[in-house]
């Protein structure tokens, strides 16, 4: 994979899903990393415990995308989730109803600090089918 260019800004593409038969259903979390400027694009997926909420696979994403984009060295970031949940957690501090989202959206922000710009964006879920087609790739 090569590395990001540090001068351009990238969105971050993000998507926890679940799917199959609801006997043997199976969880992942996936994210795209892109840039028009430098037509750049990296993904990045991983499968997750069977019983995780949505919620908990949407903020894995978030930190599975974040942490990539660190390590390609991104230093201007948009990200993009449709999960209002996650948005309002983690730019608004609004309280979770699960404790154990705290440890999650703690991550999560403690990684917003690794970028030089950041912004975290709900969006429509049609925007974000490139990660949530990625997610089901996993298994």
């Amino acid at each position: 994979m090569k590395a990001a260019d540090a001068s351009n800004q990238y969105t971050l593409v993000v998507d926890g899903t679940h799917w199959g038969p609801r006997a043997a259903p199976m969880t992942a979390a996936a994210a795209v990393i892109k840039s028009d400027a430098d037509d750049f694009e990296a993904k990045v997926r991983m499968s997750l415990p069977r019983d995780m909420t949505n919620n908990e696979s949407d903020f894995c994403a978030l930190i599975l995308g974040l942490a990539a984009a660190q390590q390609l060295g991104v230093r201007k970031l948009v990200a993009q989730t449709d999960n209002d949940i996650v948005v309002l957690a983690c730019m608004w501090g609004m309280s979770v109803k699960e404790p154990h989202l705290y440890v999650y959206r703690h991550f999560a922000v403690e990684l917003f600090g690794c970028f030089e710009s950041f912004e975290l964006q709900q969006v429509d879920k049609k925007e974000i089918e490139g990660a949530k087609a990625l997610a089901r790739t996993v298994g």
